[in-house]
């Protein structure tokens, strides 16, 4: 009785212990996600993409040389004229005697800050009795001021609508303002159509 009581010990402690095996370790087991873990053996969902992903692109001014996943639609390639107007009012309608206003979204090209001036180089022959002005960033200027005192300065890739064309005209008509942005080396012009009903 003693040896088989023995015998059922012997057995019920070899079966606890060999049935007992460690939980497998839990993880990101995607080998193309930041936080892949090599050890893990379960995926518990944690993956993620984001923290390694960026701009692979070398000639790109946000060029992530430790990404991993290639992000190539966020690189920021610089343009070789950095006064990149994105979008601006060509035709602006309105009535006599109603002051309009185009807008110019303005970027930063480049890969460094640069500092931007804004004229108009064209304005309405006085006999129309229209009146001009404009604002390039923050600072407005009083009508018939036709070149910024204050540059704009804006970082790389920088973008908004940082200049506001003003005309006010009593007659109905068209009438064609051109206006330049600059810096000492590089220049944009464009040209808006004001129509007054």
């Amino acid at each position: 009785m003693k040896t088989q009581f023995t015998y059922l010990f012997l057995l019920s402690f070899l079966l606890v212990f060999f049935s007992c095996t460690d939980d497998p370790e839990a993880g990101c087991i995607d080998e193309l996600a930041c936080n892949y873990s090599s050890e893990a053996e379960e995926d518990d969902g944690s993956c993620e993409y984001t923290t390694c992903s960026g701009c692979t692109n070398p000639n790109a001014c946000n060029y992530n040389s430790d990404a991993t996943i290639s992000d190539d639609e966020s690189c920021q390639l610089p343009l070789d004229n950095p006064i990149n107007i994105t979008s601006y009012d060509d035709v602006v309608v309105g009535q006599a005697g109603e002051e309009l206003i185009a807008h110019f979204y303005i970027q930063n090209a480049s890969c460094s800050a640069i500092s931007i001036d804004a004229s108009q180089t064209s304005s309405p022959h006085p006999s129309t009795g229209a009146t001009f002005r404009m604002c390039l960033g923050d600072v407005c200027y009083d009508p018939g001021v036709t070149e910024a005192e204050i540059l704009l300065d804006l970082d790389s890739f920088e973008e908004g609508d940082y200049f506001q064309g003003y005309l006010t005209s009593p007659n109905p008509g068209s009438l064609n303002i051109t206006y330049r942005f600059f810096t000492e080396s590089n220049y944009e012009e464009r040209t808006v159509e004001f129509q007054f009903n």
